[in-house]
C-alpha cells in the first residue's frame, strides 16, 4: 500500500490571543509516537508549534482524541446540582415578581382603603345632609316643594302639605293638577295665569285653598328657580306658607285702625260740641237767676238745662273713647234716667 501524503496544516496566528488557541496538552507529541526533537519541543513551544510541525494524519488525528478525552474528563456539574441552580435562579425570579405584585398590591390597598373612606364620609355627610333636611321640612309648618319641568310632575313636597291642603302628599304625586284644583274659584284663574313666571324667580302669590271640609285656608306661596350646569332652569323650588290667622290679624288691626279713626274724629266733634253746649249751660243758669220761682218760663229753663248736662256727659265720654282713656263705669238709677 502506498503511505498516506503527508498532511501539512496551515500556521496558525501567532499574535492570536490564548483563549482563542488550540491548547495541547504536553505529552500530547509523545503520544503521537515521534521521538524526535520536534515532538520533544512541543510541551515548550505549545499547541502553535506543535502544529506548525507536518504530521502523518493518523497521528494528528490520535493527538486531537486524546486531547478530547482529556476534556471529557474534566468534572463537570452533574445533572442534579443543574436542576437545583436552575430552580434557585427560577425562585429568585418568582420572589422578586412577587414581592414586585406584592408593593403594587398594597399600593393598590391602599388607594382603595383612601377611596373607601373618602365614599364612607361623603355618604356620612349626605345622611347628614338629608336628616336635616328631613327635620328642617318634617317639623316646619311651611311647605317645602319641587316642581320638575320636564315631566311636570311634583317631585317633592314637605308634611306640611298634609296639614295645609288637607289632602294627602301622596295624591300630589300621582296627580300635580290636584294643586290648581284645590284652589278657591275665585282666586284660581288669577293663579293660573302666573304659572307662566315660576321661572323667572318672582313669582309671589297669595291665594286661597279650599280644603276637603269646605274650610278655607289664605296662603302665600314663593317661587325659585334652580339651574344646572349649562344655566338652563330644570326644576322649581318653592315654599308656601299658611298665612290665614295673620290675614285674621290684619284686619282685627284694620278695624282697629278704623275705630282709631273714628275715635279721633269723634274726639274733634265732642270738643266742639262741648264748646257749644258750655254756652248753652251757662246762659240757661243765668236766664234761671234773672226769673223768679213762679216764673211759667222757669220749667222750661230747668228742662233745657238738665239735657245740657246730659249732653255734656256724652261729650266727655266720646273725649274720653277718642283718647283711649279707661271708663269709669257707676251705678246709675234705670227708672230715673228713663223719665229724664
Amino acid at each position: 500500500d502506498k503511505a498516506p501524503a503527508p498532511v501539512v496544516t496551515p500556521p496558525l496566528d501567532a499574535a492570536r490571543s490564548d483563549d482563542t488557541a488550540l491548547s495541547l496538552p504536553p505529552d500530547a507529541a509523545a503520544q503521537s509516537g515521534d521521538a524526535g526533537a520536534d515532538s520533544r519541543g512541543a510541551p515548550s513551544g505549545g499547541a502553535d508549534a506543535f502544529l506548525r510541525k507536518q504530521q502523518a494524519p493518523d497521528e494528528l488525528i490520535s493527538s486531537i482524541r486524546d486531547v478530547e478525552q482529556r476534556r471529557s474528563r474534566r468534572p463537570q456539574p452533574s445533572a442534579p446540582e443543574q436542576e437545583q441552580q436552575v430552580l434557585r435562579e427560577y425562585n429568585e425570579v418568582l420572589i422578586r415578581k412577587l414581592e414586585e405584585k406584592t408593593q403594587a398590591l398594597e399600593q393598590a390597598n391602599r388607594r382603595l382603603l383612601d377611596d373607601i373612606a373618602l365614599r364612607e364620609q361623603a355618604e356620612r355627610d349626605l345622611r347628614d345632609s338629608e336628616e336635616r333636611f328631613r327635620q328642617l321640612a318634617e317639623y316646619i309648618d311651611d311647605v317645602f316643594w319641587l316642581h320638575d319641568r320636564a315631566t311636570k310632575r311634583v317631585v317633592y313636597v314637605s308634611p306640611g302639605y298634609e296639614k295645609t291642603w288637607g289632602r294627602s302628599r301622596e295624591s300630589l304625586y300621582m296627580d300635580s293638577s290636584e294643586f290648581i284644583d284645590a284652589l278657591d274659584p275665585a282666586d284660581r284663574e288669577r293663579i293660573v295665569r302666573t304659572l307662566d313666571t315660576l321661572t323667572d324667580g318672582t313669582w309671589d302669590e297669595t291665594y286661597r285653598v279650599v280644603r276637603p271640609d269646605g274650610s278655607v285656608r289664605v296662603v302665600r306661596g314663593r317661587a325659585f328657580p334652580i339651574k344646572n350646569e349649562r344655566g338652563e332652569v330644570y326644576r322649581v323650588a318653592g315654599v308656601t306658607r299658611d298665612v290665614t290667622e295673620y290675614m285674621h290679624l290684619e284686619q282685627q288691626l284694620r278695624q282697629a285702625q278704623k275705630l282709631e279713626a273714628i275715635g279721633r274724629l269723634a274726639g274733634g266733634v265732642a270738643h266742639d260740641f262741648n264748646n257749644v253746649l258750655s254756652a248753652i249751660l251757662s246762659y240757661t243758669s243765668i236766664a234761671l237767676d234773672d226769673l223768679a220761682p213762679d216764673e211759667p218760663a222757669r220749667a222750661d229753663l230747668e228742662q233745657v238745662l238738665r239735657a245740657s248736662e246730659r249732653a255734656t256727659e256724652l261729650t266727655q265720654q266720646l273725649l274720653a273713647f277718642s283718647r283711649q282713656q279707661v271708663l269709669q263705669p257707676k251705678v246709675i238709677d234705670l227708672t230715673r234716667v228713663l223719665n229724664d
